[in-house]
């Protein structure tokens, strides 16, 4: 268990370390920002064992390996999402199933970093995500934690109005998770509507396109729903979790909703970040109605509060509250790994970590 605190304290003191004036140009290097951005792609891509799904992905990637291609567009459905099964069988012609997971954890980490890459305190970022971000949901759901990826990159581009790798990117995490069409489906309809509804060449070819792929998995998606319904109905299957996931992520964005102006964040974002926050908080309900849905839902939220939490610090105007607010996110970040790690009904599939660099 120990283990899982020395990445978490290898960013503390390299944020500590950007904050103090001697040191602070060094730290903010790009060259250094990759260099752990390649320290934490060792630790999430090459673990071993770890999550809960492990051994059902293991599983999915044997019958993937084994099967047609053509066998597996006809029986999609007894295969997890289309994205996964075309990346795990190209691998399984050269690879095995480490690989695989080597693959995914790119899909999630070089994203993660380079969302936060711009930000000030992009180290605090980092601090924040860790407990359960990189940890629980980075290297948890396999599939999920590279949709939301691709998420990302699809908000960076969206700021960043580079529209061909905005749909790109957002077609790509629909395909690896099927969770992702409502986030993607709100983000594009939100750019449309800040574009004053001016839909280029490429963008109606997205919005075809991407309507044949919703056909082509919609009864995949029905079916999933149908069985998360009946499973939650005779209490198979409960995401205990899903509470505790709103909660993390509602106090930053109630903050923010509550002092967006003070948050130095682009305007397109911004508004975004604003419709996003409402859309957080309202899915308190579901959370009593369908726990399994709602974490599936929830943990998209995780790229936004994180963002804005990092900015908590920069909201206060003294010195001395600027400390006490990084203080306390550090000491936050460190007290909810803990309580993780030690009480968590499923930290049994984390510990003890294993990695095949040093396994």
């Amino acid at each position: 268990m120990v283990i899982y605190f020395f990445p978490l304290t290898f960013l503390t003191l390299i944020f500590l370390a950007s904050n103090i004036s001697k040191y602070k140009n060094f730290f903010r290097k790009k060259i250094i920002y990759y260099s752990v951005c390649i320290f934490f792609i060792i630790f999430i891509c090459f673990r071993y064992e770890i999550g809960c799904d492990w051994i059902s992905y293991e599983y999915k990637f044997k019958l993937i390996e084994d099967s047609s291609i053509i066998y597996i567009l006809k029986n999609q459905n007894i295969f997890f999402d289309l994205g996964f099964s075309f990346i795990a069988k190209s691998i399984s012609y050269f690879f095995g199933f480490k690989e695989l997971i080597l693959v995914y954890g790119l899909l999630f980490t070089i994203p993660l970093f380079l969302f936060f890459e711009d930000l000030k305190n992009k180290y605090l970022a980092l601090i924040i995500s860790y407990p359960y971000f990189i940890v629980v949901v980075g290297m948890g759901p396999i599939r999920q934690s590279a949709a939301i990826g691709f998420f990302m990159l699809s908000l960076l581009y969206f700021v960043r109005n580079k529209n061909e790798k905005f749909y790109i990117t957002s077609l790509l995490s629909i395909l690896l998770h099927h969770s992702a069409i409502f986030f993607i489906g709100l983000l594009t309809l939100f750019k449309i509507k800040y574009e004053n509804l001016k839909i280029d060449l490429l963008g109606k070819i997205f919005i075809l396109f991407g309507f044949i792929v919703l056909l082509y998995i919609s009864p995949e998606i029905l079916s999933k729903v149908f069985v998360y319904i009946k499973y939650v109905k005779f209490g198979y299957m409960n995401a205990k979790g899903a509470i505790f996931v709103w909660f993390i992520n509602f106090l930053p964005l109630v903050i923010y909703l509550m002092n967006s102006s003070k948050f130095k964040v682009k305007d397109n974002l911004k508004s975004f970040f604003k419709l996003f926050s409402i859309i957080q908080i309202s899915m308190f309900p579901l959370l009593f109605i369908n726990s399994t849905i709602a974490y599936r839902l929830l943990i998209y939220f995780f790229p936004a509060s994180v963002y804005l939490s990092s900015y908590l610090p920069e909201i206060v105007t003294s010195n001395n509250k600027k400390f006490f607010a990084r203080f306390v996110l550090i000491f936050l970040a460190y007290f909810s790994l803990t309580i993780w790690l030690k009480f968590a009904f499923h930290n049994y599939c984390w510990i003890p970590y294993k990695n095949i660099l040093f396994n």
